[in-house]
Protein backbone atom coordinates (compact mmCIF):
# COMPACT_ATOMS: atom_id res chain seq x y z
CA UNK A 1 0.00 0.00 0.00
CA UNK A 2 1.11 3.52 -1.35
CA UNK A 3 0.47 6.83 0.24
CA UNK A 4 0.72 9.80 -1.95
CA UNK A 5 1.08 12.93 0.17
CA UNK A 6 0.17 16.01 -2.21
CA UNK A 7 2.21 19.06 -2.64
CA UNK A 8 2.41 22.11 -4.81
CA UNK A 9 4.22 20.80 -7.60
CA UNK A 10 4.23 24.43 -9.12
CA UNK A 11 5.61 25.86 -6.32
CA UNK A 12 8.50 22.93 -6.55
CA UNK A 13 8.76 23.26 -9.91
CA UNK A 14 9.35 27.35 -9.50
CA UNK A 15 11.94 26.56 -6.53
CA UNK A 16 13.99 24.81 -8.44
CA UNK A 17 14.05 27.39 -11.53
CA UNK A 18 14.25 30.37 -9.06
CA UNK A 19 17.39 28.54 -7.17
CA UNK A 20 18.92 26.78 -10.26
CA UNK A 21 18.64 28.84 -13.22
CA UNK A 22 18.89 26.98 -16.27
CA UNK A 23 22.07 27.88 -18.09
CA UNK A 24 23.16 30.26 -15.29
CA UNK A 25 27.25 31.36 -15.81
CA UNK A 26 27.36 31.83 -11.89
CA UNK A 27 25.17 30.49 -8.99
CA UNK A 28 24.96 30.78 -5.16
CA UNK A 29 22.80 29.06 -3.09
CA UNK A 30 22.55 29.42 0.35
CA UNK A 31 22.81 26.64 2.55
CA UNK A 32 22.43 26.69 6.52
CA UNK A 33 23.53 30.11 6.26
CA UNK A 34 26.63 29.70 3.91
CA UNK A 35 26.64 31.20 0.22
CA UNK A 36 27.99 28.13 -2.07
CA UNK A 37 29.17 28.96 -5.49
CA UNK A 38 27.23 26.47 -7.61
CA UNK A 39 29.80 25.61 -11.41
CA UNK A 40 27.90 26.37 -14.53
CA UNK A 41 26.21 23.42 -16.29
CA UNK A 42 25.97 21.48 -12.81
CA UNK A 43 22.88 19.07 -13.27
CA UNK A 44 20.47 17.85 -11.22
CA UNK A 45 18.81 14.81 -9.71
CA UNK A 46 15.43 14.52 -8.34
CA UNK A 47 14.32 12.16 -6.22
CA UNK A 48 12.54 11.55 -2.77
CA UNK A 49 10.58 9.20 -0.28
CA UNK A 50 7.97 6.88 -1.74
CA UNK A 51 5.18 9.30 -0.60
CA UNK A 52 6.13 11.92 -3.13
CA UNK A 53 7.17 10.24 -6.28
CA UNK A 54 3.98 10.86 -7.98
CA UNK A 55 4.93 14.98 -7.07
CA UNK A 56 8.35 14.23 -8.34
CA UNK A 57 7.10 13.15 -11.70
CA UNK A 58 4.90 15.49 -12.24
CA UNK A 59 7.80 18.33 -11.38
CA UNK A 60 9.87 16.65 -13.53
CA UNK A 61 7.74 16.61 -16.59
CA UNK A 62 6.95 20.64 -16.03
CA UNK A 63 10.62 21.47 -15.50
CA UNK A 64 11.36 19.18 -19.23
CA UNK A 65 8.10 21.02 -20.80
CA UNK A 66 9.59 24.13 -19.84
CA UNK A 67 12.78 23.66 -21.62
CA UNK A 68 14.38 23.45 -18.65
CA UNK A 69 17.81 21.05 -19.23
CA UNK A 70 19.29 20.61 -16.14
CA UNK A 71 18.08 17.27 -15.36
CA UNK A 72 19.35 13.70 -15.27
CA UNK A 73 17.80 11.02 -15.39
CA UNK A 74 15.46 9.55 -12.65
CA UNK A 75 17.98 6.92 -10.71
CA UNK A 76 16.00 4.04 -9.72
CA UNK A 77 17.38 1.04 -7.28
CA UNK A 78 15.09 -1.60 -8.21
CA UNK A 79 11.87 -3.25 -6.99
CA UNK A 80 11.88 0.53 -5.57
CA UNK A 81 9.98 3.36 -8.07
CA UNK A 82 11.97 5.76 -10.28
CA UNK A 83 13.26 8.23 -7.71
CA UNK A 84 11.88 6.31 -4.63
CA UNK A 85 14.91 6.38 -2.28
CA UNK A 86 14.79 3.97 1.29
CA UNK A 87 17.11 4.10 4.18
CA UNK A 88 18.46 0.65 3.18
CA UNK A 89 18.69 0.66 -0.25
CA UNK A 90 18.84 3.54 -2.64
CA UNK A 91 19.99 4.22 -6.71
CA UNK A 92 23.42 4.58 -7.24
CA UNK A 93 23.97 8.04 -8.77
CA UNK A 94 25.78 8.34 -12.06
CA UNK A 95 28.29 11.18 -12.98
CA UNK A 96 27.99 12.00 -16.54
CA UNK A 97 31.30 13.09 -17.67
CA UNK A 98 33.18 11.01 -14.88
CA UNK A 99 34.51 8.81 -17.71
CA UNK A 100 35.94 11.66 -19.49
CA UNK A 101 37.69 12.74 -16.97
CA UNK A 102 35.63 15.85 -16.39
CA UNK A 103 34.31 16.77 -12.54
CA UNK A 104 30.87 18.00 -13.22
CA UNK A 105 28.63 19.13 -10.11
CA UNK A 106 25.68 17.14 -9.78
CA UNK A 107 23.06 18.07 -7.29
CA UNK A 108 20.23 16.27 -5.65
CA UNK A 109 17.08 17.60 -4.88
CA UNK A 110 15.55 15.10 -2.25
CA UNK A 111 11.64 15.70 -1.38
CA UNK A 112 10.67 13.67 2.50
CA UNK A 113 8.91 14.81 5.23
CA UNK A 114 10.30 12.94 7.44
CA UNK A 115 7.99 10.11 8.12
CA UNK A 116 9.08 7.01 6.92
CA UNK A 117 6.95 3.98 8.21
Amino acid sequence: VFVEIGIDEKHLVATIQTNFKDNAEKETVDIESETKVIKPGAKIYLAGTIQFTGALRKARKRLLESGYSRLLPVPQAKPLSPGETLGCTAPILSIPGEEKGENPEIIVIFVADGRFH
